[in-house]
């Protein structure tokens, strides 16, 4: 029992940082799906909709991921800066999958709404340099 419990120790700690970047986007997701759809739900504009719920997501995504993932303090601003570029593009791509999927395509707010997030995420982590690691953030965010 002790080597299977050794071995899950030691995966563990060899992929903490993306076991904590995949909870703390799963959290963020709820909260810019759940603002969005709270926010559709009162007829606000579906784009104005998404860029309040995509924006109050990626600050909370900031500040989880500095405190509990990478932990590091030092140059918040800085880093918050080069991290708000970084999600403008998966910002750009989730306010045209919102639109094409609600707006063009009909689909249920929530629907649309989520599966722009999910298909922006997968897009934003495949890109090579935005691959979640504690050297490349601490270095570049």
């Amino acid at each position: 029992m002790g080597n299977v419990q050794q071995f899950c120790n030691h995966q563990y700690q060899q992929h903490r940082n993306f076991i904590l970047y995949g909870v703390i986007g799963c959290v963020t997701t709820a909260i810019d799906v759940g603002i969005f759809t709270l926010l559709a739900y009162f007829n606000m504009h579906k784009l104005i909709a998404n860029t309040i719920s995509y924006q109050v997501a990626m600050v909370a995504s900031f500040f989880l991921n500095r405190k509990y993932n990478f932990k590091i303090k030092d140059k918040m601003w800085q880093r918050f800066l080069s991290f708000f570029i970084v999600n403008l593009i998966g910002y750009g791509l989730s306010q045209l999958l919102v639109f094409l999927f609600i707006t063009k395509f009909g689909m249920n707010d929530f629907i649309g709404k989520l599966l722009a997030t999910i298909l922006a995420a997968i897009c934003q982590f495949l890109l090579p340099s935005w691959q979640p690691s504690a050297s490349s953030c601490s270095s570049s965010i």
